[in-house]
């Protein structure tokens, strides 16, 4: 059967027809011419004007047949079987798919899968002749696929030095390419190959894209690196610190969720959690097949300071996912800026207590004294009955916050609500506070019953079933649409809340209610500085989920005293160090850290100390059912074992003869036929 692999000119045949047109419109016309005699006429031998009539018509017919010819070669046809030729079959145009996700790193019978696959693709261009067009295309670098046509050598120098990236790659734009290299390499043969583990969930696929390559007249073979083998892998999904509180010589709770990829086989994986070298914690697990399970460790935080963890499992084919990283920092002493007017007011007493004796360090100044502050040094800062704040200084706290750290504020007389609003929209972005209730005479307001309950005061009080006599209020300020509620009335309206200041910022805890005797007497309960204690170590640590981050993903790093004049390096979990610069984020200087690939803990450093350390884990979801059915996908497709037969197998598979050259040299032998006959015909009619 006869193909063509440039059928856009086939449109052009139309021009065959132009020599038969224009013999037609130059044909002269009979005109009669009288002689006294024809006699002499008769003695024309009637034989040389058959030829010459004879001439003109071959003429027509090599000069149609030269523009017929030539077009065809432009539009290059192809037989399917060759018929002209043994050893010089049709030009093949080829892309070489090669998964290069973190699974492709679990270990087979004789190296890893990412080896096997490299093995495969080396096999595959054995088949390949120097004419034909090869890319090999893998999911990290889909932008610069490997050319096996410009030069082969450097190609397969590239292909050696794959890797397996610790990426959740999406395949879909991998796909795209593909069929984009196919459509802009037509040739007879186009083949697609897709050299894969097959674990691949559906998400990360557009069926689509797909669809597309399925539909492009491609021989698509699949090609599995790992058999019918089933993996035997255990991966930590996730890892979270489950405390909401962190100091010295206190339990630190991991929790830790493993999933089982085997699906015929239970696993009693080990969980180990080490703090910097050290095995702290260890937990034995059973997990069903296919199933989750999860694990809670803990450890004795007895240094301060930046504190790196590992959980680790057993070894099983796949390693890379064997491991998770978290990183947090526990200060020697939360630093605390308290900003009041009020004399002995009974906050200032209660911080007294709670300064003397825990890790929170209080510093009292009185609000003319914030202004000539540096802000940079504390934690927290705390204001009680803010007066009105010039909007330089409401920007210096937004500075503040944009830092990652917090601010506790408790309203009082000073500020009525719009006062409130109006001075402090710049941090809110909004009205906060809506009005001020008050209690009628003889009644009052008070918490929820479920106070005691709350996680972050639930140890405060004693576990026994009795209720606790609960402060009462005379009034409150009604707040508006807080980010969370920690605490609430009976009526439920909020009485301690969060609000967020933007994505990498800190919060804003706000108390609606000060805790002056004229508004309640929560500080005649012995449970006040217990609770305000633990409100000052929640308000004054940072959000710890800000320092991790997935491979391949970016991340922005701030912390104290990042300054725009000294020099910083990165050190990567294998002790190789980069320079870094801050850059300007969110109101102030941070580093932005672009595609962090090591799984392990990143430590940022000065000239002198480590100043911030950060964890990059691979993606959870790798190894999620279900995976992509693609025989199902593809229903034309064959899959191939990578073996020694490989190389014969596609040759042999391979049909079609290129004519291109065939009727180009027809074509020229109608042009010289054509000048041959001209010269004859000149000749005859001289």
């Amino acid at each position: 059967m006869l193909s063509f692999l440039n059928s856009v000119v086939l449109p052009a045949l139309l021009a065959v027809s132009i020599p038969i047109i224009i013999h037609l419109f130059s044909r002269q016309k009979t005109k009669k011419v009288l002689f006294s005699s024809v006699r002499f006429l008769k003695l024309l031998e009637n034989r040389r004007i058959r030829q010459v009539r004879l001439y003109q018509i071959l003429l027509i017919i090599l000069r149609t047949l030269f523009i017929l010819f030539l077009i065809l070669a432009f539009a290059r046809p192809a037989l399917r079987h060759s018929v002209f030729s043994q050893g010089d079959g049709a030009r093949t145009t080829a892309v070489i798919m090669l998964d290069d996700s973190y699974s492709m790193q679990a270990y087979l019978a004789s190296g890893t899968a990412m080896e096997a696959a490299k093995e495969g693709a080396e096999r595959l261009l054995a088949s390949f002749g120097e004419r034909d067009r090869v890319y090999l295309l893998n999911a990290a670098r889909v932008d610069d696929p490997l050319d096996f046509t410009k030069d082969r050598k450097e190609a397969l120098r590239r292909l050696k030095q794959l890797q397996a990236a610790n990426l959740k790659p999406d395949f879909t734009p991998m796909l795209r390419r593909a069929a984009r290299l196919l459509e802009q390499n037509p040739n007879y043969n186009r083949e697609l190959y897709w050299i894969s583990d097959f674990r691949i969930p559906e998400a990360q696929v557009d069926t689509r894209a797909a669809r597309k390559l399925d539909s492009l007249s491609t021989a698509t073979y699949l090609l599995p690196v790992s058999g019918d083998s089933l993996m035997r892998n255990v991966s930590v999904d996730t890892a979270y610190i489950a405390n909401r509180l962190f100091e010295l010589n206190r339990p630190v709770k991991v929790h830790v969720r493993l999933t089982n990829s085997d699906t015929a086989r239970a696993a009693e994986p080990a969980v180990h959690l080490f703090a910097g070298d050290k095995r702290v914690a260890m937990q034995r697990l059973h997990i069903e097949p296919g199933k989750t399970a999860e694990s809670e460790l803990s450890y004795i935080a007895e240094q301060p300071g930046w504190q790196r963890l590992k959980i680790e499992i057993d070894e099983d084919d796949l390693l890379r996912d064997n491991y998770y990283f978290l990183s947090f920092r526990l200060p020697e002493k939360i630093r605390i800026l308290y900003v009041s007017d009020a004399g002995n007011d009974p906050l200032n007493d209660a911080l007294r207590v709670i300064g003397g004796s825990s890790s929170l360090a209080v510093e009292r100044i009185a609000y003319n004294r914030l202004y000539g502050l540096t802000l940079a040094g504390y934690d927290l800062i705390v204001l009680n009955d803010p007066a009105a704040l010039s909007s330089r200084m409401v920007s210096r706290l937004k500075t503040f916050l944009s830092a990652g750290k917090n601010l506790l504020i408790v309203p009082g007389n000073r500020l009525t609500p719009k006062e409130f609003n109006n001075g402090f929209r710049a941090i809110f972005g909004k009205n906060i506070l809506k009005d001020l209730r008050r209690a009628a005479p003889g009644g009052f307001y008070v918490l929820h019953n479920n106070t005691s309950r709350q996680p972050l005061f639930s140890s405060v009080f004693r576990s026994d079933k009795r209720k606790p006599d609960l402060p009462r209020f005379n009034r409150y300020y009604r707040l508006i649409a807080p980010a969370q509620t920690l605490l609430t009335f009976a009526n439920s309206d909020p009485y301690l809340a969060a609000y967020r200041t933007g994505q990498n910022g800190g919060r804003v805890f706000v108390l609606s209610a000060s805790f002056d005797n004229g508004w309640t007497d929560f500080p005649l309960h012995g449970f006040f500085v217990p609770m305000l204690h633990r409100l000052l170590l929640t308000a004054g640590h940072r959000e710890q989920q800000a320092l991790q981050t997935v491979a391949g993903r970016s991340i922005t790093v701030g912390f104290n005293a990042i300054r725009a004049d000294k020099r910083y390096i990165l050190e990567d979990p294998d002790g190789e160090t980069f320079p870094i610069f801050p850059e300007t984020r969110s109101g102030g200087l941070r580093f932005f850290i672009k595609n962090a690939q090591k799984p392990g803990h990143y430590l940022i450093r000065d000239d002198r100390q480590i100043m911030g350390v950060f964890s990059v884990n691979v993606a959870s979801g790798e190894l999620a059912r279900p995976y992509v059915n693609w025989t199902k996908l593809w229903p034309k497709s064959n899959v191939l074992q990578i073996n020694n037969d490989l190389t014969a197998r596609l040759q042999r598979a391979r049909q079609g003869q290129e004519l291109w050259r065939l009727f180009l040299f027809l074509s020229l032998l109608m042009l010289a036929g054509e000048m041959l006959i001209v010269r004859r015909l000149e000749g005859k009619q001289t």
